[in-house]
């Protein structure tokens, strides 16, 4: 099937660790992220996809348009069309993917009618708590089988029958799911991705809170409010947060790229000028050193990071 591509960017401080499992059968395809720390997380599938994105357990609120969310609940979506999420602190989650044509037809098969034009109509659906409970479990198994003998999806025989128990489980919680008009953004959420915009376009010079709260003619206290009720943090944590992952995958890109090019001369080109400052800053959000990340990249050329900071 083909892939999904997708960006994250830490939110939260701290070391991530993040595990990724997939199970590819031939209509169905299942990927399991198991996170440690708040990202957002943004993307989209090829066009006629479909995404149903099912928490298996979650610690925190989520986010997604300015709205919180409190509970786990499963969500199925457009996968052209998927809403920006900003996701828990601690999150174990399934995502499955299928092509709308493929189960819309297998829903008529099946006898259901009036699911498979919901399908076909692309509607945003919310499962029932029971439904989803069977769900977890399913996923929950389906994993922990395939962990432990992954030689088993070369029977056909079991691959089939993998994905017809699968399928007739998202049939019947797609059948009592309730239909919900996808999330418009709040003026908050407006309100903040405007001074996300803002802070992204400036790259090497820091654009700090009180510019942009001039820029977009608002008061600090309702600048910070809106990043609150949209992010779950402070315009100067995301700020700083966002600044740093930016130097991340400079870092991580540019030691594929090019191995003469030092930590001293990507962090100034973001507007890091004292180097000690940024290393400082840079382990407590990531858990680790540039170096340290550098090294995982491109162990060879760990040494030649440069030492010295700018005035």
């Amino acid at each position: 099937m083909p892939e999904w591509p997708q960006e994250h960017t830490q939110l939260s401080s701290g070391l991530f660790i993040g595990e990724c499992e997939t199970i590819s059968l031939d209509n169905l395809l299942l990927i399991r992220e198991v996170t440690n720390q708040s990202l957002i997380k943004s993307g989209s599938c090829w066009p006629g996809s479909v995404v149903l994105s099912l928490p298996l357990q979650a610690s925190g609120n989520a986010w997604t348009g300015g709205h919180r969310i409190d509970a786990p609940c499963g969500l199925l979506s457009s996968g052209a069309n998927l809403p920006e999420i900003i996701t828990p602190t601690a999150l174990d989650l399934v995502s499955v993917v299928f092509d709308q044509h493929w189960f819309a037809h297998s829903a008529l098969m099946a006898g259901h009618h009036e699911l498979s034009q919901r399908i076909w109509r692309h509607e945003s659906m919310v499962l029932a708590p029971a439904p989803l409970l069977k769900l977890q479990h399913i996923f929950k198994r389906s994993f922990c089988t395939i962990g432990t003998a992954p030689g088993i999806l070369d029977d056909g025989n079991v691959r089939t029958q993998i994905e017809h128990e699968i399928t007739c489980a998202l049939i019947e919680a797609f059948q009592s799911a309730k239909t919900v008009e996808p999330m418009r953004d709040t003026p908050h959420k407006a309100t903040a991705d405007s001074a996300r915009s803002l802070i992204l376009s400036s790259q090497t010079e820091q654009m700090d809170i009180e510019e942009i709260c001039k820029v977009l003619r608002v008061s600090r206290r309702h600048l910070q409010n809106c990043f609150q009720r949209s992010y779950g943090q402070s315009a100067i944590q995301f700020a700083k947060a966002i600044r740093l992952n930016r130097v991340r995958k400079s870092i991580i890109s540019l030691a594929r790229q090019d191995p003469s090019c030092t930590i001293g001369d990507i962090a100034s080109d973001h507007g890091f000028w004292h180097l000690s400052r940024f290393a400082g800053e840079y382990a407590k959000h990531f858990g680790e050193l540039p170096s340290q990340t550098l090294m995982k990249i491109a162990p060879r050329q760990a040494t030649r990071v440069n030492t010295k900071g700018r005035s």
